[in-house]
This record gives C-alpha cells, structure tokens and sequence, in this order.
C-alpha cells in the first residue's frame, strides 16, 4: 500500500482488484474459457479413439465374420420365448446341425408323458439321416440370412461415438446411410433401423447392438405388404473362449403384414448362456447321450430374469 496526495492508499498489484468484483469475476471466466479452450483438443485427443465410428465397425464385422465357431460343437441352456409358448432347453450345435432337448414348458419341468415324447423325438431323428440334414439346411440357412445383414452393416448405416470409452467398451450411434440401396427385404427392413452398438474396443468385437425401425418399410408400393414403424431388435454377444464370442440374446418384436391378407407379427425373446465347448468331431449319437443326462440348471429363472 502507498499513500497517495489526498491522504488515501492506492492498491497495488493482485490487489487492485479487491474494490472491483465484478471485474475479478471477468478475469476468472476469461481465463477459466482460454484454459478450457487450449485442453480441449487434447481431452478430445485422450478419450476418443483415433479410429472412425465407421472403420471400427468394418473391423468389427470383419472379425464376427471370420470367427471359426461353424467348425466347432457348442452345448448351451436357452430360454425363448414366442406368442403361446415358454420354452427351457438344452442345445447342441455341431458342424453337422443343432439337436436339443426340452427341460420346461411354460416355467414348469416337463411331466413324464412330455418327457417321453422328447425321448421319442430325439431317438427319430438320430435314426433319420434325412431329417438331420433338413435341421442342418435350415440352420445353415439361418446362418446365412445373418452373415448376409452383417455383411451390410458397415455401409448401410453410418455410425458415430456415442460418449467415450470406459475401460475396452466403447458405444456407438447409428442410423441408416440415405447412400446404400438395400437388394433383399431383410435388408431393406434392416436398413430402417437407428439405434446403439457396444463393441469391445481391445478385441474389436460386438457386445450388443439395439435399434428400432423408424420408418414403415413397404413392399411393392405396399401392395405386397408392409413392417409398421416402431418394431425393434436386439442382440447380446459375450466371450464364451479366447477366440470365440457367441449370442446371448436376441429380441425381436416386429408387425406388419405382408403378401396381401397374411397378418404378420414375429414376437421372440431368447436367452442364451452356460456355453461349453464340445469335440468337433463329437457324433449324433454321442449328442443324444449328453442330452438325455440334461437337468434344469439351477441359474435358469435368475439368468432369463437378468435379460
């Protein structure tokens, strides 16, 4: 402090300030906006990968793609769920097809007389090469239908990040990209949905994915039929090996109505868990014994609740 002509002090330095607060508050603001002005390029350059959204999910896809688990058998518990039916099962998929055995029927183990008719199931189509090879050309067409839609995923959508990452997840927005000309119906009802993907950024991998279809998708003008808006799909993957990610969940609900008069609705819930590993090589005799010795695992309500 020094004293000036009149007998009073004049403030010096930092302390000038202290008979003006409001410009105190200035200073603060200006600088707190510079400072925040020159760290955001390098919080930007921290959280966010230095991949595109879009080249992520091409690497993503490309992975699930050339994941090798068609050379493997896996035995896993399911539990679907569609309009009038409940079901728990133990499942099987090889190489050669999937079999499975029924543990509930609408949350109930099944009586004796239901167990006899999955008895005598099993034993028919073990004994029926025909059989066993029309199971195995629609699940391998199934298979087919999805690594189709996968095949499409990283340019009919556009994808962007949705937060940053925490720990290796990472999630991302999409939503359909106007350039990509869809050439199956499944495409072209795929192509309408918008939503979330979580992917496992170390691994490159799908966690989950979640959309809903935001538009009415039309056939032949509408004249063939159409899906109604507001339908969604979601599908959960988790780590069953070093190498190999399975489904965990897939949900659909979706309506319509399609080829003139027949009313279409596909309702499904299904959860899947408990993976193990089998032989490669393990037969369909071998499977059917592995399937008569199932029991109700003691997880079930808990683990379908969980979804």
């Amino acid at each position: 402090m020094t004293e000036t002509s009149d007998g009073g002090h004049a403030a010096h330095g930092p302390w000038m300030c202290h008979h003006h607060p409001n410009r105190l508050m200035r200073v603060y603001f200006l600088v707190s906006l510079l400072g925040l002005s020159l760290l955001m390029p390098v919080l930007s350059a921290q959280t966010l990968p230095a991949q595109s959204a879009q080249d992520l999910v091409r690497d993503v896809i490309y992975n699930g793609l050339h994941d090798t688990e068609r050379d493997l058998a896996w035995e896993f518990y399911s539990h679907r769920i569609t309009p009038g039916k409940d079901t728990l099962r133990d499942e099987i998929e090889t190489p050669r097809g999937p079999l499975y055995r029924a543990l509930e029927q609408d949350g109930k183990p099944l009586d004796a007389d239901q167990q006899k008719k999955e008895d005598a199931r099993l034993s028919e189509l073990a004994e029926s090469p025909s059989e066993l090879a029309r199971l195995r050309r629609d699940h391998d067409a199934d298979d087919d239908r999805l690594r189709s839609l996968m095949k499409m995923m990283p340019d009919a959508f556009l994808y962007s990040y949705d937060g940053v990452p925490e720990g290796d997840r990472v999630r991302l927005a999409f939503r359909p990209n106007p350039a990509y000309s869809p050439n199956t119906y499944e495409a072209r009802v795929a192509h309408e949905l918008t939503g979330t993907m979580v992917v496992n950024l170390k691994q490159k991998r799908m966690i989950s994915m979640r959309g809903a279809l935001m538009a009415q998708v039309d056939f032949g003008f509408g004249l063939l039929g159409h899906v109604d808006k507001g339908g969604t799909f979601a599908v959960e993957r988790v780590q069953v090996s070093p190498a190999h990610w399975k489904t965990s969940l897939i949900e659909v609900h979706v309506r319509g109505k399609i080829l003139l008069f027949s009313s279409m609705s596909r309702d499904q819930k299904e959860s899947r868990w408990g993976f193990h590993e089998l032989p490669a090589d393990v037969s369909f005799p071998q499977v059917k014994e592995i399937l008569d010795r199932a029991t109700i695992p003691a997880d079930a309500e808990t683990v379908a609740d969980g979804h």
